[in-house]
């Protein structure tokens, strides 16, 4: 049985080394080595971790508890941010639309600070809520919180209200939903 585990481990690390040996001497594609190369690499380590873990589990239970106690102050504040953009906060803001809205007929505008709002698109399209092709005068405007660039926020403001005329504003955490009527529209 003892022999049986070092064939083991030396197939592991031969399963692991032989290709990090030979990534050391890749040139190719102007010597840029991607992360998407090392996929192969994901089992061989989540394996790796897991037999350390299984053999020192008490170690493990200990390490976890001491970043807990370490991390718990940090961790709370997360949780009870009145700032915090969370899924919970991103579903009451579009349910919120969906209620307000009802059988009308009206677009939405949204920011976020990744540019690209798919998880507010997603949640939309999950939601059976669908705005109208044309420009109508309800104008739904939703934005989040935007710390690391708040400049970017203020001009998207800016431009929002030469569009529409804020007529109701809610807060969810860190997200804004304004119903707007719109100024002019085609």
């Amino acid at each position: 049985m003892e022999n049986n585990r070092w064939d083991i481990l030396i197939l592991f690390l031969l399963f692991l080394g032989i290709p990090l040996i030979c990534y050391t001497f890749y040139s190719g594609n102007n010597g840029n080595l991607y992360g998407y190369y090392l996929t192969g690499f994901y089992l061989p380590i989540i394996l790796g971790i897991s037999l350390i873990v299984a053999r020192f589990w008490k170690l493990t239970i200990f390490l976890i508890v001491i970043f807990l106690f370490f991390n718990l102050k940090q961790t709370t504040y997360k949780f009870n941010n009145p700032d915090q953009i969370n899924f919970s906060n991103q579903l009451k803001a579009v349910e919120w639309i969906k209620n307000d809205g009802g059988n009308e007929k009206f677009n939405i505008d949204v920011y976020v600070p990744p540019v690209i709002p798919y998880s507010y698109e997603y949640l939309f399209k999950w939601m059976d809520i669908k705005q109208d092709e044309n420009k109508v005068s309800l104008l739904y405007t939703l934005y989040e919180i935007d710390s690391p660039h708040p400049e970017r926020l203020v001009v998207w403001l800016e431009r929002q209200k030469r569009i529409g005329k804020v007529m109701e504003k809610v807060q969810f955490g860190g997200i804004t939903v304004e119903r707007r009527e719109r100024i002019l529209y085609e």
